[in-house]
């Protein structure tokens, strides 16, 4: 090779190696410049979490490093196209999964170390949790009923993704069943005589859609629920929503992409309290109906599998014939209400679950036209957003409390607003978690301390280990 050859060479070199540099800076700056003018979300519909907003700046922040800790997750929230290129990768990572006649098993990350006795002896489980974040909004015009039984599927653990629906595979026990109808045991015994007393176990899907050849014995909530009723004394009143949502299976009860049922499915609960407690119930068509669509729920932030965003869901709900006002409660003494509204209408996209009461709240208050002379507490998980607001047509006074962050103690709190019924609402997997009991028999014996929603809601469940399920 020839020294001027070399030359030409090294000048070429040099040449495309400034071409990059000039044009990597070049990306940076388009970048950084595309950070300031694009308009911020405060959520991402892809993951179903807040991103983290522009950091404070204190003296003490810019000396702890914190905030140059917060800057970055605030720029890594916030880099331009964000949303697309996590999608993207998503379905990237579609094209690696393992599939098994239209089916994928994906483990949800195990975020609480709390363990809840197995009924095999010496075995412990640890309770599956999904961490979603709390989301005050939440709007659809059409429901989705869709074939579920149309593939085969199999297991490992957490969430089935089975004929373009998600589930999460129970795993309940007789001791948490029975646990859980003694801590309501103790509520009636203190309060029985003030105080009519209902417990509602509120089913998923599990054990109208899913095929038994993926159950044994142990994942079927009815059974759960029969134990749990059995063990509750004569004066709580119980309510059977399960039999009530069976015979309306064909109708869209849950949600493919979500954890919760929808609106529809809390209505037939609702009729089922209604018999328990003698009233007479509304139809639907006394109901307004209104719906949001393009609603992709929590297995589908976990999973981002392709297959439940093609079976995206609506989010029904209906509306009441009557006036209400409703208030939600921040602070422990629940003094300084806010106003708000059941129906959270503008809520949206993947938080659309959201529009039953805007999200979840340690108190939230109704108040009615109605004069029947009487008032009820509801103390739910997030299921129960979806039935409270029906409560309303019937009571004078509905007090909805979450039990996650309700701080108060709860006779005391009975007592001074003088409420005649008390129910407890809550899905398979939150009665079967131990955290719940021992939560709510501390309400039952002392104040807890100023009432605080945290930036994450926990939603408990509980999901059997594979190799308790049927091979």
């Amino acid at each position: 090779m020839t020294d001027a050859t070399q030359n030409t060479d090294d000048q070429a070199t040099t040449k495309r190696s400034w071409v990059i540099i000039v044009a990597f800076v070049a990306i940076i700056i388009l970048g950084g410049f595309l950070s300031l003018v694009i308009p911020k979300k405060k959520i991402s519909e892809t993951e179903k979490r807040m991103l983290c907003p522009f950091p404070t700046f204190t003296s003490t922040n810019l000396f702890s490093g914190n905030y140059a800790d917060s800057l970055e997750l605030y720029y890594a929230d916030n880099f331009p196209f964000r949303e697309t290129l996590v999608q993207l990768a998503s379905s990237t990572k579609n094209l690696y999964g393992y599939r098994a006649d239209d089916v994928m098993i994906y483990n949800i990350e195990q975020k609480d170390e709390q363990a809840v006795k197995v009924e095999k002896p010496g075995a412990t489980q640890k309770m599956d949790t999904i961490s979603v974040d709390s989301i005050t909004v939440a709007q659809l015009d059409s429901m989705v009923v869709l074939d579920t039984m149309k593939n085969e599927g199999e297991y490992v653990k957490s969430v089935f993704i089975y004929g373009g629906r998600a589930f999460q595979i129970f795993g309940g026990t007789s001791n948490t069943a029975k646990s859980f109808a003694s801590m309501v045991n103790k509520y009636e015994q203190t309060l029985g005589e003030e105080v009519k007393f209902y417990c509602m176990e509120i089913p998923t899907p599990i054990d109208y859609y899913l095929p038994a050849k993926y159950k044994n014995k142990n994942n079927y909530e009815k059974k759960n629920i029969d134990l749990l009723y059995a063990a509750l004394d004569s004066g709580v009143v119980r309510v059977h929503a399960f039999e009530e949502m069976q015979k309306h299976t064909d109708e869209y009860l849950f949600f493919n992409t979500d954890h919760h049922w929808t609106g529809r499915g809390a209505y037939y609960a609702y009729r089922a309290f209604c018999e328990a407690a003698g009233l007479k119930p509304y139809e639907l068509s006394q109901l307004e109906r209104k719906t949001k669509k393009k609603f992709l729920g929590s297995f589908y932030g976990l999973t981002h599998d392709k297959r439940l965003k093609e079976n995206i869901d609506s989010v029904e709900y209906f509306k009441l014939p009557i006036a209400t006002k409703a208030w939600y409660y921040m602070d422990a003494k629940f003094k300084k209400g806010a106003s708000t509204k059941l129906f959270a209408e503008i809520a949206s996209g993947g938080n659309s679950y959201s529009v039953f009461l805007g999200g979840d709240y340690p108190l939230m208050k109704v108040t009615t036209p109605n004069k029947t002379g009487r008032k009820i507490m509801i103390i739910k998980d997030s299921f129960g957003n979806a039935f409270a607001p029906l409560l309303a047509l019937h009571y004078d006074e509905v007090y909805i409390a979450d039990y996650r962050y309700f701080n108060t103690n709860i006779p005391d709190f009975i007592k001074q607003n003088n409420i005649t019924d008390f129910v407890f609402a809550h899905n398979t997997f939150v009665v079967n978690t131990r955290y719940s009991v021992v939560r709510e028999t501390a309400l039952l014996k002392s104040y807890r301390g100023p009432a605080v929603l945290p930036k994450k809601v926990i939603v408990d469940s509980l999901a059997a280990p594979a190799d308790t399920l049927k091979k």
